[in-house]
């Protein structure tokens, strides 16, 4: 299982080593206070050396599989998640769309891995159990391209993404759970910002490269 760590090591490595921004964050679906936003949007330049570190722990933080038993895993099959991810997306009335092909994941024998770019600032990976077909953990990585749309499609990348982690999860469910990791971003810039809801827990947070948003089992 440690394997598996590893491989989204490397999967964060390459996506960290794109020229890309990071802009502000956004409006969800509902309101998000805008000191907030402002607030979450700053990366300060004394957070740059910080920001490496943070990564490797949200990458720890997001696939501690090598600590979690075999039979720990999201309540929701790849093509299950597809299909919760694709009519999130539908119901904000918004054109992306994902199709799940896991693909084997170089010297792993118990764990499959997916990554799909929905567009050049969009990326949803995701770590599969090749023993119960059940999806382990997902991760969405976003940056803006400096305009207004990037920015509010992280959001709405983050709604799906999330949503489809989560038992019943919708647009109108995870939205309130999106926007409180922002704000407890805020108030703690320099941690990973956690929640649990519905029995899986929920991550956010934000480097000199991306916006992560994860979801593991409890």
């Amino acid at each position: 299982m440690k394997k598996i760590l590893k491989w989204v090591g490397i999967i964060l490595g390459g996506v960290f080593s794109l020229v890309i921004v990071v802009g502000v964050l956004f409006p969800v679906q509902t309101t998000i206070r805008n000191e907030a936003v402002a607030a979450a949007s700053e990366v300060p330049p004394a957070r740059a050396a910080q920001d490496k570190s943070l990564s490797s722990d949200f990458a720890a933080s997001l696939s501690s599989a090598s600590e979690m038993p075999e039979s720990d895993h999201l309540d929701v099959t790849p093509v299950e998640y597809e299909r919760r991810f694709n009519d999130i997306m539908l119901s904000m009335n918004k054109p992306y769309r994902i199709k799940v092909k896991s693909t084997r994941i170089d010297g792993a024998t118990d764990a499959r891995g997916f990554n799909i770019a929905l567009n050049d600032h969009l990326q949803v990976m995701g770590v599969v159990d090749s023993k119960s077909g059940k999806v382990m953990s997902v991760l969405l990585m976003g940056a803006t391209d400096g305009t207004k749309r990037s920015v509010s499609d992280i959001g709405y990348a983050a709604t799906a993404a999330l949503g489809a982690a989560t038992p019943n999860g919708s647009a109108s469910t995870i939205t309130p759970e999106i926007e409180a990791l922002i704000h407890a971003h805020v108030a703690e810039p320099n941690e990973v910002a956690r929640r649990k809801f519905n029995g899986v827990k929920l991550m956010m947070t934000i480097t000199d490269a991306s916006v992560m948003f994860a979801a593991e089992p409890d």
